[in-house]
């Protein structure tokens, strides 16, 4: 078998499903990676490959750093094109049982199949597969496989550029059918309300007492009448207080998000429900402390077109229609392109993420296989081409 059916021989159906097979059984929620870090060191085992780990373990808590995976043929001194995918699942994906037909991958019980991400992680492990059995001039990628990408994007948060900062990254990692890729994405602002009033018995002394509660729901009522535009959306997630049904409840907490597709409209909005906070308790007498952080910043294509260019290219390459699509939930994506590296994070067809529904479709096992080759052929040219052009150079100091 020759160099290039060799590689070919790689790109197929049966050795990508497998690989995901053996992936989506591993336990590995975020913040506890270390089994499915395990599986790549021994995916990878005797390869011609550099495995690091960077201190993101000891930056998120967590038992596991981001891997990056360099083959020997990487020269980091010239341009990298990262591919990039999480190895952390919301839920334990071990109780899933991996099942297959004719239309789909999927869970025969209840339990999350792990396509979000190991179905991208297994398909960034088989890109690297491809480039370690090619010996004919490999394309200049690497891979780098985060942790707690679930918890916020802390693993990308940590990663350490020293080891290396990619020209470009490019991330299986969105449930999206493939073809799509997200080219405006939204950030988010997670907000805290904490509302003090005065306890109280409710039966004797009724009139004494400040509910913080009351406070609450004065509150979370004029937040859900507050009109909003420009794409910008909120969400109440959990609210808490009191603790005895003949207490008047001195404290209540609420907590929220807010998601939108300019950082100067997230902030004005919790600057609008921080004011709305401070009016309603004052006018019940009581007290409010507004607190609001940066999840993720959100982020358009449109400043880096060049990658706008590639990736439509590559897309229709593997014979998909490319279609830039506006997105609310984040990924590393986020976190990368605020560092200044230009990063689209591709539909890869994981489908219902982190429900007992999730399945990939076998049509799209296909189309991202197809991904894989056309990304794989596009840069080894890139990089056949940019070697053809140091080569009068070269030539003319030898002659030298």
């Amino acid at each position: 078998m020759t160099q290039t059916q060799n590689i070919k021989h790689k790109i197929n159906q049966q050795n990508l499903i497998g690989l995901f097979k053996e992936l989506s059984r591993i336990s590995g929620v975020s913040g506890r990676e270390h089994r499915v870090a395990g599986f790549i060191r021994s995916f990878f085992d005797k390869a011609s490959m550099k495995i690091k780990e960077d201190d993101a373990r000891i930056k998120t808590g967590g038992n596991q750093g981001n891997l990056w995976l360099i083959p020997n043929s990487t020269d980091l001194s010239k341009p990298v094109t990262a591919f990039v995918a999480h190895m952390d699942t919301v839920r334990d994906t071990s109780q899933s049982v991996f099942d297959i037909n004719d239309e789909k991958i999927f869970s025969s019980v209840p339990a999350q199949l792990g396509a979000d991400n190991r179905w991208g992680l297994s398909m960034l492990l088989n890109i690297l597969d491809i480039c370690l059995n090619d010996d004919e001039n490999p394309p200049n990628i690497i891979g780098i496989c985060t942790v707690a990408e679930e918890a916020g994007m802390l693993g990308a948060k940590s990663l350490d550029f020293s080891i290396c900062r990619p020209e470009k990254a490019i991330i299986f990692d969105s449930a999206l059918r493939p073809g799509s890729y997200i080219k405006n994405c939204a950030g988010m602002s997670l907000f805290e309300c904490h509302f003090s009033g005065k306890a109280a018995h409710s039966a004797v002394d009724p009139k004494s007492g400040i509910s913080a509660i009351l406070m609450a729901a004065k509150v979370l009522t004029e937040m859900e009448m507050f009109p909003v535009t420009n794409g910008i959306i909120s969400n109440i997630g959990s609210i808490s207080g009191g603790s005895a049904t003949n207490l008047i409840p001195d404290s209540c907490t609420i907590n929220g998000e807010i998601r939108g597709f300019n950082q100067d409209d997230i902030r004005n909005l919790a600057q609008q429900f921080s004011e709305i906070a401070s009016t309603k308790a004052a006018e019940r007498g009581g007290k409010v402390r507004f607190s609001v952080e940066v999840d993720f910043e959100p982020y358009s294509l449109e400043k880096w077109p060049e990658l706008i260019s590639f990736t439509e290219s590559i897309l229709e390459r593997a014979g998909l229609k490319p279609n830039g699509a506006v997105y609310s939930g984040g990924s590393d994506a986020n976190v990368l392109n605020i560092a200044g590296i230009p990063a689209v994070n591709l539909g890869v067809g994981a489908q219902n993420p982190h429900s007992d529904n999730e399945f990939v479709l076998i049509e799209d096992v296909r189309s991202c296989l197809n991904m894989i080759s056309a990304f794989y052929d596009e840069l080894k040219e890139m990089e056949s081409a940019n070697s053809a052009v140091l080569m009068p150079e070269q030539s003319e100091k030898s002659g030298q």
